[in-house]
């Protein structure tokens, strides 16, 4: 099994559209993290800061041809979230709120994913999410190794 790990920068552009709005709400971040290649998977995990809102908390993002799942283990506040992006299909699931689980529901309309046998590249996510109750946008994630 080959598995190499190494430090990486990573910078992430998220981008959201709330309820028909033409012009997204844009956050950028630029951080340290690791990826790890084990087999046909690419492993990219970094710490959440107080930008992103969700500060305490470690993402994990696999990636495979098809697919990108993104893990998210937090503090006593965040347990956990998981979202699986693969372009055409709806994913259900629960988003952890330190003030409880909401419903979540995504459709991944577009998922680009380019990183080279060398770990270089970018993931790029055209995604629509609903939490049951708050809020329902669409969303655009694209994340660059550095």
């Amino acid at each position: 099994m080959n598995l190499d790990t190494r430090n990486i920068t990573l910078k992430i552009t998220a981008s959201q559209y709330r309820n028909g709005e033409k012009a997204p709400e844009k956050i950028e971040l630029i951080t340290e993290g690791t990826m790890l290649k084990k087999g046909d998977l690419v492993y990219l995990s970094y710490d959440e800061t107080e930008f992103s809102g969700i500060e305490g908390c470690k993402t994990c993002l696999i990636l495979d041809e098809n697919s990108v799942h993104m893990q998210r283990i937090g503090n006593d506040e965040l347990i956990g979230t998981q979202i699986a992006f693969q372009e055409g299909l709806r994913y259900d699931g629960l988003y952890e709120t330190p003030h409880g689980a909401i419903e979540m529901e995504v459709l991944t309309h577009k998922l680009k994913n380019d990183f080279d046998s060398e770990g270089r590249g970018e993931i790029d996510i055209d995604y629509r999410i609903s939490l049951k109750g708050l809020s329902e946008g669409r969303s655009h994630l694209n994340i660059r190794v550095m």
